[in-house]
């Protein structure tokens, strides 16, 4: 049984706490994170890897609830909450693509991720701290992932000639923001990046990202923080060995096809030519 740790830190003037061991105790991680008063439970768990697949089978799925924002249906008809909303189904992407590039090429177990929402302010959006637990979940477990991942809001509010970033804008400030840009990266090198904008100037784009990738160092800090506490040991992945002359073989026998098709063919005869390729290399 794992005690209750917690590690803090400040994100935007505002106190980001991650928790681990009072909640969902059976999953590989789960991390609990609160930032002012709104609160993610983030859980992971793997499968034993499946055969005959060629993709990493993740699964993020983001859980919204009425209560977490106070709310119950008065209706004495309707118990149930209904289908996910399309702002939980754009978290869950987020989540996704700022998590799924940093595991292991050959990795082929079944991962679950799971994301819900225990309660929300009026002020902070639940969709980074969403991020920040998933990311620690996946740091102390033992999935192999190369992380953590810092993930990052930057807003941008226009004052007379000049403007003013703010980090992790609250709900109030992105209605004077002209820019909403998310920030993933490690501790040298950005993973995703993701946003909309009115008109800006590339310099201020390019500053938002440099004090986003700045911003998701203190996250990042945090979450290293608590893997020392209590990070689990890695699985190990077996790495699929091809044969270096199989490869080479294969690009000289196909590079010449490609490059015909891709100068000379129409479409339909394109594909189908691709597919006797495809039949080719797959014989041998």
């Amino acid at each position: 049984m794992i005690k209750m740790i917690s590690q803090s830190t400040e994100i935007g003037d505002k106190k980001l706490t991650l928790e681990v061991g009072r909640l969902a105790e059976q999953a590989n991680a789960a991390v609990l994170a609160r930032y002012g008063d709104t609160m993610v439970l983030a859980t992971v768990v793997s499968a034993e890897p499946q055969e005959g697949i060629d993709y990493l089978p993740l699964y993020v799925e983001y859980i919204e609830r009425l209560y977490a924002g106070g709310r119950i249906k008065g209706s004495r008809w309707v118990k149930r909450e209904g289908r996910p909303s399309d702002e939980a189904t754009l978290t869950a992407r987020l989540v996704d693509r700022s998590v799924r590039p940093l595991f292991p090429e050959d990795y082929r177990n079944e991962i679950q991720v799971i994301i819900t929402v225990l309660s929300v302010d009026s002020e902070n959006p639940p969709d980074l701290p969403a991020a920040w637990a998933t990311s620690a979940a996946l740091a102390i477990s033992d999935i192999p992932w190369q992380g953590p991942v810092g993930v990052m809001r930057i807003g941008y509010v226009p004052k007379n000639n000049e403007g003013s970033f703010v980090v992790n804008p609250a709900y109030q400030d992105l209605e004077y923001s002209i820019m909403d840009l998310i920030v993933a990266g490690l501790e040298d090198k950005t993973v995703m990046l993701e946003g909309e904008a009115q008109e800006v100037t590339e310099e201020v784009l390019i500053e938002a990202v440099a004090l986003g990738e700045k911003e998701n160092q203190e996250v990042i800090q945090l979450i290293k923080a608590l893997v020392k506490k209590v990070g689990q040991k890695k699985q190990m992945v077996e790495e699929e060995k091809i044969d270096p002359k199989l490869t080479k073989n294969v690009e000289k026998d196909v590079a010449k096809q490609i490059d015909t098709i891709l100068k000379t063919m129409a479409k339909n005869e394109a594909r189908e030519m691709i597919g006797e390729i495809k039949e080719s290399v797959a014989e041998k």
